[in-house]
């Protein structure tokens, strides 16, 4: 069995304790219900597994960061997710900083023994200075031939152009997109038609 390298032990602590902050705070599910089943769900693994990099792309409350949660509990060893406002100084080193990292983050990404999806979440929120950061990551990791870490950004309709623009400037490659809708209501009335709690809120027209 594979195993990381001991001198990253410390900050594999650090970064899963920080990432399992992050995702603990994503809701996929309402109440004890389960989740709503998405189709774009497929549509992002698939990308990923094509071009290593991803932009899921819809309006705010529409569920991207519950998608990107439900995607890594699924499909990898590992998740290491970023608030975009860790990125927002433009700098790798200082994002290593931030988060108390001893060594560079694509080095430990690189040298993981276990599959692992980077989440970059909130993307809209970034100037272009922090979206590079993303975008280096990315083409790093890919010219060091890490197939088993995968780059997954979230962000609002009107950022995805400009994320796809940087990933192009820094010579990552342009990441495809994947637009998540809205919930049908029909799923959603399907999905609550049992709980009285809720029944009234889901028929309202």
């Amino acid at each position: 069995r594979l195993r990381d390298h001991p001198d990253h032990r410390a900050d594999w602590e650090r970064l899963e304790a920080l990432s399992r902050e992050e995702v603990d705070g994503v809701r996929t599910a309402i109440a004890h219900l389960p989740p709503l089943a998405r189709s774009e769900l497929d549509e992002v693994a698939s990308a990923l597994a094509k071009s290593g990099s991803c932009i899921l792309a819809g309006e705010s409350g529409v569920g991207k960061s519950a998608l990107a949660k439900t995607l890594a509990g699924r499909d990898y060893d590992r998740v290491v997710w970023l608030r975009a406002e860790l990125l927002a100084s433009g700098s790798r080193d200082a994002l290593v900083r931030e988060i108390g990292l001893r060594h560079p983050l694509q080095e430990l990404l690189a040298s993981s023994a276990a599959a692992v999806l980077l989440v970059v979440d909130g993307a809209e929120r970034l100037r272009a200075n922090g979206g590079q950061v993303a975008a280096r990551l990315a083409r790093d990791l890919n010219a060091a031939g890490a197939r088993h870490v995968n780059v997954l950004v979230t962000a609002g309709l009107e950022a995805a152009s400009r994320i796809s623009h940087w990933f192009l400037d820094e010579g990552a490659g342009s990441p495809p997109r994947v637009m998540l809708q809205a919930p049908r209501e029909e799923d959603v009335r399907a999905l609550v038609r049992d709980v009285p709690g809720l029944r009234w809120a889901a028929w309202r027209s």
